[in-house]
């Protein structure tokens, strides 16, 4: 029983390290990933762990996820790029692999890592907040000129997380009906606005009905969760009013629009993403079967943009902002249909016994993919594959 005990500490230990590294620190990431994996790994034997790993539809489901990419190195030119890549991609088996051997888990232990999670979410808001208050001024110039707000992880990604911080916050609040649950919500829904990261906006407003509609019954689940969605559009438009960093992105955007309609796209911030979905078609078009290859994604993509205009910015030499058109572009329709089988797979995997933080993970997600390639990066997928190993394993 001891040993079980520290187990379970050392586990709940090196989970809070990671969970930390998806907010502030993509090396703190790094090495508490590593750590988790090669501590769950060293208390089985291999065998064992292959056994338990082939046994469960889920595991196998993310790691087909790294299959078609790592395939992707016979048709890639560029394996040292190649290499890199996969070294991100290797999660998808690592972890799924590691996490057969967490079976000491317990529903108390994933309570205690989402309130864990909510406290580095409400942290990091915080964090938001100060900085902001000490740095108005540069931000809002910032945002003027087109620039993130400033983020140790990236500000897409933390809008995400915060996304669904504030989902969890509200779970919490439903179970325990404790009144600092709800401040906890209003503050992290306070630093994606003030973020002012329109796909963290996006991921709050696909993830929180989700929570809503788990907890009425019968009809009246679907009339809070459309309320929800009627309030939320004249309070995000109050906040567009009210909330500088907010408006000041708002007006970018009208400004973008604006370059847009003069066919001035690439120099601008929504230009370049619409420009790297237009790039990643034509490159999906020239290898609809199995894409350029992972390894020679962004090489094409910068050769088709600077064919294309010689003038423009490196900015724009950017691989596709989408998930889906990601998927394509590199690994083509066999990449599409093995990515998005898993995906499916593993969100049937728990959507009738996870409860509705499970989906609103998968929709905040999902949301996501429309303007990032989310689990194609170290934070995105670290957030997916954990997350979605806690709730199986608990």
């Amino acid at each position: 029983m001891g040993w079980i005990n520290r187990r379970i500490n050392v586990f709940l230990l090196l989970s809070a390290m990671m969970m930390g590294g998806l907010l502030f620190s993509r090396a703190l990431l790094s090495i508490s990933t590593v750590a988790l994996v090669l501590f769950l790994i060293s208390t089985h034997k291999p065998q064992d762990l292959l056994f338990r790993f082939r046994r469960q539809t889920y595991s196998v489901a993310l790691a087909a996820m790294a299959l078609v990419p790592a395939l992707s190195f016979f048709w890639s030119d560029n394996t040292s790029q190649w290499m890199r890549l996969m070294k991100d991609k290797s999660v998808f088996v690592l972890l799924p692999l590691a996490f057969t051997g967490a079976a000491f888990l317990r529903t108390e232990h994933r309570k205690t890592l989402l309130k864990t999670f909510l406290i580095f979410c409400s942290l990091a808001s915080l964090g938001i907040l100060v900085y902001y208050s000490f740095n108005r001024e540069e931000i809002i110039r910032g945002l003027y000129a087109g620039r993130p707000f400033p983020t140790p992880t990236g500000h897409i990604r933390l809008g995400l997380l915060l996304a669904f911080g504030a989902c969890v916050a509200l779970k919490l609040y439903f179970d325990e009906r404790r009144m600092i649950l709800l401040g906890g919500l209003i503050l992290l829904g306070t630093g994606i606005m003030i973020l002012s990261a329109r796909s963290g906006i996006l991921a709050l407003l696909c993830g929180l009905p989700a929570v809503l509609f788990a907890q009425f019954p019968g009809p009246r689940k679907w009339l809070f969760s459309a309320l929800f969605l009627v309030l939320a559009l004249p309070a995000l438009w109050l906040a567009v009013l009210w909330i500088p960093p907010l408006k000041q992105r708002a007006e970018y955007m009208r400004y973008d629009l604006e370059q847009m309609m003069l066919g001035r796209t690439p120099n601008t911030s929504d230009g370049m993403r619409l420009q790297s979905l237009k790039t990643g078609w034509e490159l999906f078009v020239e290898a609809p079967l199995l894409g350029t290859g992972l390894g020679d994604l962004e090489q094409e993509a910068q050769a088709r943009s600077h064919s294309q205009n010689a003038s423009w910015a490196k900015e724009v030499w950017r691989v596709p902002h989408n998930q889906w058109l990601y998927v394509m572009a590199s690994c083509g329709l066999a990449g599409l249909a093995v990515f998005g089988i898993s995906f499916l797979l593993v969100f049937l995997s728990g959507a009738q016994n996870e409860g509705p933080l499970w989906w609103s993970l998968h929709l905040i997600l999902l949301s996501s993919f429309l303007t990032e390639y989310t689990i194609d990066e170290q934070v995105g997928a670290a957030f997916y594959l954990f997350w979605v190993l806690i709730f199986k394993k608990t």
